[in-house]
């Protein structure tokens, strides 16, 4: 889609170093493992949702370019039939779930966006992003083969309570938060050397994850 290059252009972010799987009117994307993390929550999603507003422009709504949006990180390796494990796994049911479609259905956004509570966690939460807490709105995916807690936000959407609610509780919270990324990222640095395809994985499910050098490699 020229509107996801655009944007990641615009947010420096090269997809050339992406591994993208087309999966019907959508794709799922495996980026390398490195410092952009925080960059696909915040810039990324901003000049995405520029872009689809200069794309749907001169268009009647019912022709609008509209974009669910899921990301996660974890381990995915290749597989004969694509990406698999259990980051992609995640990712995939996020997106497809009804609470994103009905999210996306109930809004007159461009696109929506669905984290999961690590992402959340580990780039929210710990402040590695300008968007503040109270942008997000906690749901809840109850439904066949999954039960989970994610983060939605819908571009212009601002809870006050929420944001009341952050500033109150922020120094614990965010403290907390940023020991358990730093120990995170630890783990994933040491055990990205051992997995070939292993993506800690944004899963950008349009969905991201971030995929590994090949076994041996320096």
């Amino acid at each position: 889609m020229r509107v996801l290059a655009s944007a990641a252009a615009s947010a420096r972010l090269s997809r050339d170093d992406w591994e993208i799987q087309q999966e019907g009117d959508g794709q799922l994307a495996l980026v390398p493992l490195d410092e952009t993390e925080p960059r696909f929550v915040d810039e990324f999603m901003q000049h995405l949702d520029n872009e689809l507003a200069r794309h749907n422009r001169q268009l009647v709504p019912e022709a609008r370019l509209r974009l669910r949006v899921a990301l996660h990180h974890g381990v995915a390796y290749a597989a004969d039939n694509g990406f698999a494990g259990d980051a992609v796994i995640t990712v995939s049911r996020l997106i497809n779930s009804q609470v994103c479609r009905r999210a996306l259905a109930e809004s007159d956004s461009n696109l929506v966006l669905l984290l999961s509570e690590e992402m959340y966690k580990d780039v929210v939460v710990a402040e590695h992003t300008t968007r503040l807490a109270g942008e997000f709105q906690q749901v809840t995916i109850d439904e066949e083969k999954v039960f989970t807690e994610a983060w939605l936000w819908t571009p212009g959407t601002v809870r006050p309570d929420s944001l009341q609610q952050a500033t109150a509780n922020r120094r614990g919270t965010v403290t907390q938060a940023r020991r358990d990324v730093n120990s995170t990222f630890n783990q994933q640095a040491q055990s990205i050397q051992n997995v070939y395809g292993g993506a800690h994985a944004e899963t950008i499910n349009f969905g991201t994850v971030q995929a590994a050098p090949p076994e041996g490699s320096s």
